[in-house]
């Protein structure tokens, strides 16, 4: 696997080790120093005259973006794609930082094609658009062109926009693994378009003039891809270009087109591809074709529509129901596509854990840590097919790499603690989800619970073989070890949910008797889960608002609820002395028609 290409920018796991810092920054954002806010655009367009007949008109993209590295206010980027699609297209206002969006900075460097779930984790096969005229400095920043969010159109279907420098009104409008960009030219210069591929020296663009395409790739990435990881782009011109220009500056090579003086509007379509130019070439005949971006637009509202329309409320402010789908849409971009049509319609994929190219369904981007409490639980009541798809792609992550990934970014990534995985395939073996290989499964989930993986590489339990021997991670040994023996814990009773559907009585019974383990760092004076040495004591001096090891991203307090199942509802369970008065509350159960796609 290949080794993380963005070495200066912090990973997750180590900027949480940060204890002081980031407890003092959530506390005190303003008194951390040179920090400047940025202000916050309160409406743009997409928000104007919402209409619930449309509900992708009431999202707002822009929700959670004014976020820097040492204070998050979401962490999210303005992104315009379909659902779960495999490119992603947003903004880039900031080189060279997984930060690349800032909404106060209202100047944009291109749109740019993103494939970045987090950005600790980093982008990976990303590249830049964008349209110009006269002869501009080809650099990020001093090309860069001021835009109006109030007067522009974001939203997941559309990015539309001035481009007030270039005195051009652009548009991008997404598909599934592409792009079409419309731009109309109203200044008497030159009409242009530039793109960028990052790194030093990357490969060089293959223009084919007579067929007006170009191809390139990029191979940038932040780490969990194969050796000989690439994006493969191709670009379609609707006008012939009359020179083209490349030039090599820091960390990226920017490509200028020139087009006659007498064109005033010029379409290019954009599609990518894990795979190949050739598959790329196909991605783009069968999702943009010869179709205008009035077509491809009508048809992303339309797709948008199905999907938000799958819940719908009642009684909502227009304000409320905006905040509700733009968090709605949140949820339906990750984790992302990867597979590709072959040449008879099968599904194929470039595997992140074995580097070639394999038959069948694969997902990637998706953190089982963040998401395993609600997200598929969610998709479990409303999108039960894909979520028997999105299984079935991490049964064959299993059966290409060896084991079960931790956090798949797109591959293997080392990131956050327990196996959550067993979540997952426990919740779809006890509400019946079908469409994954769940004896396959299963097999991934007992390796990773009896055998000793290599956690540092993004598969396996950390510290398995201490779990096994004392029953709990000890804190002496293992690093974040509350944390991880609950984890464990929870996993042995999701992983024991498959065995009893399977019919597995003996391995039902042993993984149940081991779901009991998080009784085993519980102190009854305290209260909470402790951190134990390999000696049985608990680490001390204890603080139940002591942040990090050895809990995680939180302190005794937030782990306090990890108990989350137990063979024995009458035993006393974590915290039950505390929170006996604690109010009640009853979900009222609902039966409704699963969406389908």
């Amino acid at each position: 696997m290949s080794e993380s290409k963005n070495p200066l920018e912090p990973s997750r796991r180590s900027f949480l080790k940060s204890t002081g810092f980031a407890a003092a920054a959530a506390m005190a954002p303003v008194a951390m120093g040179s920090e400047v806010r940025a202000p916050t655009v309160t409406q743009h367009a997409s928000t104007k005259g919402a209409r619930l007949a449309s509900p992708v008109t009431l999202v707002n993209i822009l929700q959670g973006t004014d976020s820097t590295p040492s204070f998050s206010r979401g962490n999210t980027l303005p992104i315009t794609a379909r659902p779960f699609g495999m490119a992603h297209w947003t903004l880039q206002t900031t080189p060279s930082t997984p930060w690349m969006f800032q909404p106060g900075q209202r100047r944009i460097q291109g749109f740019r094609s993103t494939h970045q779930l987090s950005p600790w984790l980093g982008d990976y096969g990303h590249a830049t658009f964008l349209p110009v005229c006269g002869t501009p400095n080809l650099d990020y920043g001093p090309r860069a062109t001021s835009y109006r969010p109030e007067d522009s159109l974001l939203s997941p279907h559309t990015m539309a926009m001035r481009l007030l420098r270039y005195g051009i009104d652009a548009e991008l409008v997404p598909t599934e693994r592409g792009a079409l960009i419309h731009a109309i030219y109203t200044k008497e210069q030159t009409p242009g378009f530039v793109f960028d591929v990052p790194g030093e020296k990357p490969p060089m663009p293959e223009p084919d003039a007579a067929r007006r395409t170009i191809h390139f790739r990029s191979t940038a990435n932040s780490g969990g891809v194969p050796n000989d990881f690439a994006c493969f782009y191709v670009l379609q011109f609707s006008e012939p270009w009359t020179a083209i220009e490349h030039k090599d500056l820091k960390n990226h090579r920017s490509t200028h087109l020139r087009f006659a003086e007498s064109i005033r509007s010029v379409d290019v379509r954009i599609a990518t591809s894990f795979i190949s130019f050739e598959q790329a070439e196909r991605n783009l005949q069968l999702e943009l074709g010869a179709k205008s971006h009035d077509t491809l637009r009508a048809e992303g509202e339309q797709v948008w529509n199905k999907h938000l329309r799958c819940i719908e409320i009642e009684g909502a402010t227009n304000e409320q129901q905006r905040t509700f789908y733009s968090c709605l849409y949140r949820t339906l971009l990750f984790p992302r596509t990867w597979h590709e049509p072959d040449a008879s319609g099968a599904m194929q994929h470039r595997s992140p854990y074995n580097g070639k190219v394999m038959p069948g369904v694969m997902y990637a981007d998706h953190g089982y840590w963040d998401v395993y409490r609600a997200w598929y639980p969610m998709m479990a009541i409303l999108f039960p097919d894909r979520l028997g798809e999105i299984l079935q792609a991490w049964v064959n992550a299993y059966q290409e790499g060896g084991w079960l990934p931790q956090f798949p970014c797109p591959g293997y990534r080392a990131c956050m603690t327990g196996s959550l995985i067993d979540s997952l395939f426990g919740e779809a073996a006890a509400k019946g989800i079908k469409g994954f290989d769940m004896a396959a499964a299963y097999d991934g989930l007992k390796k990773h619970a009896t055998q000793p993986g290599n956690p540092d590489a993004g598969y396996g339990r950390r510290g398995i073989a201490d779990y096994l021997k004392f029953n709990y991670d000890p804190a002496d040994k293992v690093e974040q070890s509350a944390a991880e023996t609950v984890d464990a814990a929870y996993g042995d009773f999701c992983i024991a949910q498959v065995a009893k559907a399977l019919g597995k009585s003996d391995d039902f019974a042993m993984f149940m008797k081991r779901s009991e383990n998080w009784r085993n760092i519980f102190d009854p004076k305290t209260g909470f889960f402790r951190g134990k040495k390999s000696d049985g004591s608990f680490l001390e001096p204890f603080s139940p608002i002591r942040w990090g090891d050895p809990y995680v991203e939180g302190a005794a307090y937030q782990h306090r609820f990890d108990a989350e199942a137990s063979s024995n509802p009458s035993a006393p369970s974590a915290g039950a002395t505390r929170m006996s008065k604690a109010p009640h509350i009853s979900i009222a159960s609902t039966h409704r028609t699963p969406c389908r796609r």
